[in-house]
């Protein structure tokens, strides 16, 4: 685990409380716009991530995976 977290924050500014997610445990399909995937840690609270389809760009192209938008809250 210290390894993960060590290259999660060479990427991003990790804080108190934060979630990283590793993978998808076996047998799940994988993650498609409209799923919403769900977080909820005792006596913190529920973190919802609502997967939609990627922006349009210029520079995108077909096939590039789902964007997300978070929402949180707290118990």
């Amino acid at each position: 685990m210290p390894e993960l977290i060590e290259l999660a924050s060479s990427f991003y500014t990790l804080y108190p409380g934060d979630v990283i997610f590793t993978g998808t445990p076996e047998g799940v399909s994988p993650i498609e716009a409209g799923d919403e995937i769900v977080a909820t840690i005792e006596k913190i609270g529920t973190m919802r991530v609502h997967v939609r389809p990627p922006s349009p760009s210029p520079s995108a192209s077909a096939g590039q995976g789902a964007e997300v938008a978070a929402a949180s809250t707290r118990a």
